[in-house]
């Protein structure tokens, strides 16, 4: 994906070719929006990771505290 948007930006002719077309210009914004679509896409996927990551992490931390105070969480009351 970076490689699609650096060569289109460096390649020196970047939309030289749309400057008397507007339909191309048209053509190349909804191109660019697509790009940018699937960018935030896997930025999310991402985000979805790291968050079930931080999440396994605390699950983790909580589990190994409990056990060091010998299962310090109490059982609750029963309310019969």
């Amino acid at each position: 994906m970076n490689a699609l948007t650096e060569e289109r930006f460096q390649s020196g002719v970047y939309n030289l070719g749309n400057v008397d077309n507007p339909e191309a210009a048209t053509r190349e914004g909804v191109a660019l929006q697509s790009l940018e679509v699937v960018r935030l896409n896997d930025r999310r996927e991402l985000m979805n990771t790291i968050g079930m990551i931080i999440a396994s992490q605390a699950a983790q931390d909580i589990i190994a505290s409990s056990a060091q105070e010998d299962s310090g969480i109490a059982d609750a009351p029963s309310s019969n």
